[in-house]
């Protein structure tokens, strides 16, 4: 068997500015993307993504995708496909949460909960 097919979602929400990964195994290739629009494939990543915040980091059959400095314009549907017949692997909706609010809320936390 070539891929590790799955049809669950991964939800997954992170903090505005943070670091995500989103990991798909396959032993060939494979190709990301945010809803139609290519991100990743061949060992390279395509606009608009700006390849100073998004990544593949790949070792054996792993192929992460890492998204630093996450905006909210990073919100959305990523898929994992195997780049040789297009195969479906892996599909994560990201939901960035952030803004003046949620930052306040982590330091508030930080702050207060490490007294206990």
């Amino acid at each position: 068997m070539l891929f590790a097919v799955s049809d669950e979602v991964q939800e997954l929400r992170v903090l505005l500015g943070s670091k995500v990964t989103m990991t798909c195994s396959s032993a060939t290739d494979v190709e990301w993307h945010k809803v139609k629009e290519l991100i990743y494939s061949h060992g390279k990543i395509y606009e608009p993504f700006p390849s100073s915040r998004f990544s593949v980091e790949h070792a054996g059959s792993r192929y992460d995708l890492v998204i630093n400095n996450t905006s909210l314009d990073d919100d959305g549907e990523y898929f994992c496909f195997g780049a040789t017949g297009g195969a479906f692997i892996k599909k994560y909706r990201l939901k960035v949460v952030g803004g003046n609010f949620c930052h306040f809320l982590v330091l508030w936390i930080f702050i207060y909960g490490s007294e206990t």
